[in-house]
């Protein structure tokens, strides 16, 4: 399995595919912080945040930039 699908079975990711699921990569979600977020009083939602990547990474970005309690400016959702 690719490394960004541990533990995923090849019918899981079979599944997850036929229903759209993709999880983004977590250097790909790191470097898409780092660039959309640029204060530490940003705030960010995560309208699909399925594996939890961008909010990982937007919560270490936050906390890179001198916000202490990053869990205030975040927020995010999902179906699965």
């Amino acid at each position: 399995m690719p490394p960004e699908y541990p533990g995923v079975g090849k019918h899981d990711l079979q599944e997850k595919k036929q229903n759209g699921i993709y999880y983004t990569p977590d250097l790909a979600a790191q470097i898409l912080t780092r660039w959309a977020i640029r204060q530490p009083t940003d705030i960010v939602l995560e309208p699909s945040f399925g594996g939890c990547g961008f909010l990982t990474a937007t919560r270490d970005r936050l906390l890179e930039i001198g916000n202490k309690q990053p869990q205030d400016r975040l927020y995010g959702c999902d179906i699965d």
